[in-house]
């Protein structure tokens, strides 16, 4: 920390300036005298920049000493004024939680690219000494196509009134109307495409809004436990980059879950919650008018929340999005483990299943061979086909030195879903003695979040259960294979996708690659019983190359499946076909969340402390 002490006073304006000049970071933080941080409030800044890199300047949300919400950003109105957003009101309402783009933020706390702000000349001093001059560098910052945030992630208590009074007759405050007529003159031609005063400042700030899209699960989602997860994130964030506002409601678990709304929060997206909203009947009398489209996950809630969507959501297009056919997974677990009363299951959440994708407007699945079971059911239905969305990829292979073993394997899972449990154990039972035979020096890590009792079992000299980990990313980096040992699933499995992204060789099962249009031998390896599965990653453990090989081919090929470009191109042709209307060219969002990329997610230091409270998840 330097401490610069002027001469004399030089005011806001050029004190800032004259700091500006002398800073060496990358990131400039104007911060007013009567302001308290709060925990996380200046790298919550920094992480926004990061995500999103359109960002020219980002503020806090600032609050009052007493709790009350002093603004979560501000809207210019055609006259010149300005309205601080949520004033007054509570800042545990969901309008005010999450990330927004708007017109300005009070300088009480704000982030600036520095080389941004020297581009710019810094706080104009036609403003001297105070007041307007943040609302004009927003402004000069929008003209060069750069995005005005608020991230509520940030937040800062606010001593407002305490530099400069509330008298804007005497002293200080009194320059604040007479640079409202100069930032009036200056910006008249751009102001003329604002809203009048009078327009609901929520409703003014929603202007470059294409539509609003409420998308309803059981709970929230929590993409560092499982790929689904990972991908219902995506699917809001591209929908962002569509130009539409995505609005999340948990509806067995109407609670904030912090770390977990927080993420979401942090990124822009709505997240519902007691006790502002207490339930979905609620507030869909109140809200449900708004909403250009719904989208409803998992057969039970689709089932359960149809009727209600079409009575106060009249308008809106609703999408059934099941993430897989149930019905096919529990005929095939049924068959593979001789449980009867699997297949009765599968009976009943068959006439589920069609029942929702007939009632709905389209059916959103992952997987092509889904597609053509329902197709054949349903010949009249809408059925399209979403890539998984699984962020970015790996730029190359990276197999690190190994810290647990000469040569490693992992199966990745979450182990609240049946077939992955019934995978490793029957990997370690029929596959893994086979390869020790000729290869002892392997080890086989099981990593994915609630491990059961019989998952823990499994631990041995060549056998390591590993859990939850906290960053998968260099975790897979001292990986050498990918094994998938599925012996029944359905829908596209995230644990191909997340290998394949990482650069990781796959061994699977003809289950595990199932709908994904990989090739044998060139993208992955698959084998269809014990023998040919041992047999395949023996050759990979003694073939370098080929592990190089598939590992950039798997690669390239969920960057052009999976990728950012290929997830917007085919939800940009669905909204259409649902007569929604999409941005023509795409926003500069974050990219795509990775299940491997946690460390830049918003909110981080909550998620980390909550699974703190959890070891049992990393043992």
């Amino acid at each position: 920390m330097r401490l610069i002490r002027n001469e004399k006073n030089l005011g806001y304006i050029k004190s800032c300036n004259r700091a500006a000049e002398l800073a060496r970071g990358s990131y400039l933080h104007f911060l007013n005298n009567d302001t308290v941080l709060l925990d996380g409030s200046i790298d919550e800044l920094v992480t926004t920049f990061k995500l999103f890199p359109q960002s020219g300047l980002v503020g806090s949300r600032l609050i009052y000493p007493d709790g009350v919400l002093q603004e979560v950003g501000g809207v210019v109105w055609k006259d010149g004024s300005a309205t601080n957003l949520g004033r007054f009101g509570s800042p545990d309402q969901s309008c005010y939680r999450f990330l927004q783009e708007v017109d300005y933020c009070s300088g009480a706390s704000i982030m600036v690219p520095r080389s941004l702000f020297k581009k710019l000349g810094g706080f104009d001093l036609a403003y001297e000494p105070a007041y307007y001059e943040d609302t004009d560098l927003a402004m000069k910052i929008s003209s060069l196509g750069f995005k005005i945030i608020c991230q509520p992630l940030s937040t800062v208590i606010h001593y407002e009134g305490v530099s400069h009074g509330r008298d804007h007759t005497s002293g200080i405050k009194h320059f604040q109307d007479r640079n409202k007529e100069t930032f009036l003159h200056r910006w008249q031609s751009e102001l003329s495409l604002h809203q009048a005063y009078s327009y609901g400042s929520d409703d003014a700030n929603s202007r470059r809004c294409r539509g609003r899209i409420l998308l309803i699960d059981a709970t929230i989602p929590r993409p560092d436990e499982d790929a689904g997860s990972v991908c219902e994130v995506n699917l809001m964030l591209l929908l962002r980059s569509l130009g539409f506002q995505p609005t999340f409601w948990p509806d067995n678990s109407p609670a904030v879950d912090p770390p977990y709304s927080q993420l979401l929060e942090g990124l822009g997206i709505e997240v519902l919650a007691a006790p502002f909203t207490k339930n979905l009947r609620h507030h869909l009398k109140e809200k449900g008018s708004r909403y250009d489209s719904v989208v409803l996950f998992r057969p039970e809630i689709c089932k359960e929340r149809i009727a209600l969507i079409r009575r106060y959501c009249a308008s809106a297009a609703v999408i059934y999005y099941p993430h897989d056919l149930h019905y096919w997974r529990f005929e095939r677990e049924a068959l593979t483990t001789n449980q009867p009363e699997l297949m009765r299951r599968a009976q009943a959440y068959r006439k589920v299943e069609l029942s929702n994708t007939h009632n709905s407007d389209l059916t959103i699945l992952l997987s092509s061979h889904e597609k053509k079971e329902l197709e054949q059911q349903l010949p009249s239905a809408k059925i399209r086909v979403l890539p998984l969305i699984l962020g970015k990829t790996a730029t190359k292979p990276h197999r690190h030195s190994p810290p647990f073993g000469s040569l490693n394997l992992v199966f990745i899972g979450n182990f609240r879903h049946s077939p992955n449990q019934d995978a490793v154990m029957s990997f370690c039972a029929d596959v893994l003695p086979l390869v020790l035979q000729t290869h002892p020096e392997v080890r086989l890590h099981v990593v994915g979040a609630n491990p059961t009792a019989e998952v823990l079992a499994l631990s041995s000299g060549c056998v390591v259960v590993h859990g939850y980990v906290d960053d998968l990313d260099e975790f897979l980096s001292t990986m050498h294979v990918s094994v998938v040992p599925l012996r029944f699933g359905a829908g596209v499995k995230g644990k191909i996708g997340t290998a394949l992204t990482a650069a990781l060789p796959v061994v699977s099962t003809p289950v595990g690659v199932e709908g994904i249009p990989v090739k044998d031998g060139e993208h992955l390896l698959v084998a269809d019983d014990p023998q040919a599965m041992a047999q395949a990653i023996g050759s990979l453990i003694v073939n370098e190359g080929l592990r190089q090989r598939l590992g950039e081919a798997g690669r390239r090929f969920a960057e052009d499946h999976w990728g950012e470009r290929a997830n917007l191109l085919a939800l940009g042709a669905i909204l259409r076909e649902l007569g929604l209307d999409p941005s023509p060219v795409p926003l500069l969002e974050p990219l795509p969340l990775s299940p491997m990329a946690r460390s830049r997610w918003p909110g981080q230091a909550a998620l980390s402390n909550h699974h703190k409270r959890q070891p049992h998840l990393r043992k």
